[in-house]
């Protein structure tokens, strides 16, 4: 699956973010990566930063999944991509890519 592809498809596996009050923020995404269609699971953020970038994460961890590449490999570059401040889901996605594809 290519990039655009995967990522449309990750989109819509994601909720939006919801206001829980005293729970924080939350939204529902795949509890398995390569199954966007399947069980959903909670996530919680305790400010909508928080919960935003978790989601991007979410949605770029699923994206990657559906592209053929595996958790152990994409999960430390994802964490890698949020430390060196990459915040949109396209950046986060061109930096991965570009990371998982040096050899």
């Amino acid at each position: 699956m290519k990039k655009t592809e995967a990522l449309r498809v990750s989109r819509k596996a994601h909720t939006g973010i919801y206001d829980r009050g005293q729970y924080g923020y939350v939204f529902y995404s795949p509890a398995y990566d390569h199954k966007p269609n399947g069980p959903q699971t909670e996530v919680h953020g305790h400010d909508y930063w928080m919960a935003r970038s978790k989601r991007t994460r979410c949605i770029v961890e699923v994206a990657l999944a559906l592209m053929g590449y595996k958790w152990d490999d994409y999960h430390f570059e994802t964490e890698a991509a949020i430390s060196d401040g990459y915040t949109t889901q396209m950046d986060m996605m061109d930096f991965c890519l570009r990371r998982l594809t040096k050899d």
